[in-house]
């Protein structure tokens, strides 16, 4: 996909450290932080 100019991106949740590992396993790294807020 990245030969054809997409991007690829993966919102995780970094509170789960094995889906994380899975995920720099085959070859994500981390390049930012979220935070989502809601309003009631």
């Amino acid at each position: 996909m990245r030969n054809e100019g997409y991007r690829c991106i993966l919102y995780t949740d970094l509170c789960n450290p094995n889906s994380n590992a899975i995920y720099r396993r085959i070859g994500y790294c981390a390049v930012a932080e979220a935070i989502q807020y809601r309003f009631a």
